[in-house]
């Protein structure tokens, strides 16, 4: 009894602590208003701060420029970066005007429909009818 609580007490400490260490992987030079979506929080990023792998970096009111990973992702308004080895041989993605203007919305709010947009989007046009009988369009 006494060696499961152990154990479990270590596999918590362990998991505590890899969370709590996460390094930075590199940072951002700001220039007007940006945010960065981490761990499901969205905060505005400041210029000369940390990125951690896996942020989602967007230029709202501005540019920004993310420095990691040996290359740096220039993000001009309006276009958005995942921080990862992978962004140096991607282009960042433009999120588009509607998206990143709502006018009277939060700026929480905003970010939470710029994120949404794609899976909405996919959603609604998966093809899961695989009876092969034809659909109404009504």
């Amino acid at each position: 009894m006494m060696t499961k609580k152990l154990i479990s007490a270590s596999i918590a400490g362990a998991t505590l602590f890899a969370t709590a260490v996460a390094a930075p992987v590199g940072t951002a030079v700001v220039e007007g208003d940006a945010l960065v979506l981490r761990a499901n929080e969205t905060v505005a990023l400041s210029n000369g701060a940390d990125v951690f792998a896996n942020d989602r970096v967007i230029a709202q009111n501005g540019s920004a420029s993310i420095s990691a990973f040996g290359c740096t992702a220039v993000l001009e308004q309006g276009m958005s970066v995942t921080v990862s080895a992978d962004m140096c041989d991607a282009q960042p993605v433009s999120l588009g005007a509607a998206q990143m203007e709502a006018p009277g919305l939060p700026t929480i709010a905003v970010a939470t429909l710029m994120l949404a947009t794609p899976a909405i989007v996919a959603a609604a046009v998966d093809d899961d009818d695989d009876d092969d009988e034809e659909v109404s369009p009504e």
